[in-house]
C-alpha cells in the first residue's frame, strides 16, 4: 500500500475574524507554523500518607492552537495588529489544506497579542503563541475524498 504524504507543499489557507463575522480574513501568507494541539484532560488526585499523588483522565481534550508568524505591522490585513486590537476576544478560524482528500478544520480560539519587534538584521517574528480554543476542533469531510491507488 503506498504512503500518503500529506500536504507536502506545506500550503493551505488559514483564515480568521472575530466570533460571528464574516467573512474570515486570510492571512497565510504571514504565518509559519499552525498547528492545533490536543491535550489530555487530567484531574491532579493529592498524595496521600498511603500512596503518592497520580493524575486520572477527566473529560475530553483541551485544545490549543500553536501559531507563529512575520510580524506584518503598517500592512493593509496585519495579523500582527489584529493580534494587538482584539487580544483576549474569541475568533472564528478555519484551516484548509490545499491538498485533495484532506479535511478542514475550523473553530474558536481566544486570541493574544503578539510581539513587536526582533533582532537586528532577521527578519521579526512572533510566536509561538498559544491561544486556547473553546471547545474542539470541527472537521468538515473534504469535498473530494482522495483515493490512493493500490
Amino acid at each position: 500500500m503506498p504512503a500518503v504524504v500529506l500536504n507536502p507543499n506545506n500550503s493551505g489557507t488559514i483564515s480568521m475574524a472575530l466570533a460571528a463575522v464574516t467573512p474570515l480574513v486570510e492571512y497565510q501568507c504571514q504565518i509559519t507554523d499552525f498547528q492545533l494541539l490536543p491535550a489530555a484532560a487530567t484531574l491532579e488526585v493529592p498524595g496521600t500518607y498511603c500512596q503518592a499523588k497520580f493524575d486520572q483522565p477527566d473529560g475530553l481534550s483541551k485544545w490549543t492552537v500553536v501559531v507563529n508568524f512575520l510580524q506584518d505591522w503598517g500592512e493593509t490585513v496585519s495579523l500582527s495588529k489584529f493580534t494587538m486590537d482584539n487580544d483576549g476576544k474569541l475568533c472564528d478560524f478555519s484551516f484548509q489544506p490545499d491538498i485533495d482528500g484532506i479535511a478542514t478544520m475550523t473553530g474558536q480560539l481566544y486570541v493574544s497579542a503578539s510581539a513587536y519587534g526582533g533582532p537586528a538584521g532577521n527578519a521579526w517574528q512572533a510566536g509561538p503563541l498559544n491561544w486556547p480554543m473553546k471547545g474542539a476542533p470541527t472537521y468538515v469531510a473534504p469535498a473530494a475524498v482522495f483515493a490512493a491507488a493500490e
